[in-house]
C-alpha cells in the first residue's frame, strides 16, 4: 500500500526516482491516510519498465535536515524524513508488495549532497548502487566520478555507505601524497559522516579527519609524525575548510627529542606546517663536538627523511664546512 507518509523516519534512505508521475503528491507534512479510500490503488505502483527514459523531478521533492533545523521540522511534520520511490509519492522501504520496484533514484544525503543510483528490491530487501551525484564539499564541486558505494533497506532499519573521492583537497605538505575522502552512511533518522585526509611520503605521514557540517564546510583534527636527523617528531594541530580550496587554513606542528646525523646534533627541532608556508619549517640548534665546538641556532626545511635541510647563517661561530653532513649548511658573516 502506498502512504503518503510514513509514521516514523525508519527509511533515512530519503530516495527520488527519476519519473515522471501524473498528479504529483506534495510531500509538505501531509499525513498518513485514514481510510482506505484515501490510500493509492495498488494499479499505480507497476513496475517501471527499462525501456522508458527517466524525466527529471523536482529536486526539492525531499531531504534529510541538518540537526539544528530537525526539531522545529518536527513540529511541523513528524512524519519527515519520507522515503521516495514513483516520482513525488512516499513509499515504506519497507513494502513488500512494491518489491518489484525498480528504476534509476536519487538520494538527498547531507548538507545538500544528491546521490544518483539505481533501485532494486528483492525478498524485501531494498538496494541502490550507487553511480554518481552532485554537491560540494569544503569548497570543491563534486561530479558523478566521485560517488561510489551501495545503499540498503532491510526491515525498515537503513544500512551501506557512500564513499565520495576529494581529487582536489589541498595539501597540508605540497610534496605529500594525498587521498582525501567523504564517507557518509545513514544512521536511524539521519546521516552519519567522516571526512578522511591521509598525506604521506615515505615513513613520514598526516591523517586528518572530522564530521561534515550541514554548510557542507568542516573542521579536522590532524596527527602525525615527521621523520628525518635520526629523530621522530610528532604533530598535531587543526585543518578547516573555506568557500574554496585555496581559501582552506590550517596550522600543524610539534616538537621532538634531539637527533644526531653525521656527528651533528639537531637539539630540540620544533616543526610546523600551515597554509602560509611551503611545507614544514621549523628551527633547532645545532650542536657539534669535533672538530671544533659549536652551537648554533638553525632553520629546518623538511620534505621527508632523505631531503631535509638545517641551515646557519650567523656571524657569531666559526668558519666551517661540514664534509659528510650535505643537508646541513652554514654561512658565517
Amino acid at each position: 500500500m502506498i502512504r503518503p507518509g510514513l509514521r516514523r523516519a525508519s527509511a533515512v534512505l530519503a530516495i527520488v526516482a527519476l519519473v515522471a508521475v501524473e498528479a504529483p503528491v506534495a510531500l509538505a507534512a501531509e499525513p498518513p491516510p485514514t481510510s482506505a479510500s484515501e490510500a493509492a490503488s495498488p494499479g499505480e505502483n507497476l513496475e517501471l519498465p527499462r525501456d522508458v527514459a527517466p524525466a527529471a523531478t523536482p529536486r526539492a521533492a525531499t531531504r534529510i535536515l541538518p540537526p539544528e533545523d530537525r526539531r522545529s521540522a518536527d513540529r511541523r511534520s513528524p512524519d519527515l524524513p519520507y522515503a521516495i520511490l514513483d516520482g513525488t509519492r512516499p513509499v515504506a522501504l519497507t513494502s513488500t508488495d512494491l518489491c518489484r520496484q525498480q528504476g534509476r533514484v536519487r538520494v538527498d544525503g547531507p548538507a545538500g549532497i544528491v546521490i544518483a543510483g539505481f533501485a532494486t528490491c528483492a525478498n524485501g530487501i531494498w538496494r541502490m548502487r550507487v553511480e554518481g551525484g552532485t554537491g560540494e564539499v569544503g569548497g570543491m564541486d563534486l561530479t558523478p566520478a566521485n560517488f561510489s558505494g551501495v545503499l540498503t533497506s532491510r526491515g525498515g532499519t537503513p544500512s551501506g555507505e557512500v564513499t565520495i573521492d576529494l581529487p582536489r583537497h589541498p595539501r597540508a605538505v605540497p610534496q605529500w601524497r594525498v587521498r582525501a575522502a567523504l564517507v557518509i552512511r545513514p544512521s536511524g533518522s539521519d546521516w552519519t559522516s567522516a571526512v578522511s585526509v591521509r598525506q604521506s611520503r615515505g615513513a613520514n605521514s598526516l591523517v586528518m579527519t572530522g564530521p561534515l557540517r550541514a554548510g557542507g564546510t568542516y573542521q579536522l583534527m590532524a596527527r602525525g609524525s615527521v621523520k628525518f636527523a635520526g629523530t621522530s617528531v610528532d604533530m598535531s594541530g587543526v585543518y578547516r575548510s573555506g568557500a574554496s580550496p585555496a581559501a582552506a587554513t590550517w596550522a600543524i606542528g610539534g616538537g621532538g627529542a634531539s637527533g644526531t646525523v653525521d656527528g651533528v646534533i639537531i637539539d630540540r627541532p620544533r616543526i610546523t606546517a600551515t597554509h602560509r608556508s611551503a611545507g614544514i619549517e621549523g628551527s633547532a640548534t645545532l650542536r657539534l663536538s669535533a672538530p671544533l665546538a659549536l652551537s648554533a641556532p638553525a632553520r629546518l626545511s623538511i620534505v621527508d627523511s632523505r631531503s631535509w635541510k638545517a641551515t646557519v647563517n650567523t656571524s657569531n661561530v666559526p668558519s666551517w664546512r661540514p664534509q659528510a653532513a650535505s643537508s646541513i649548511s652554514i654561512a658565517t658573516g
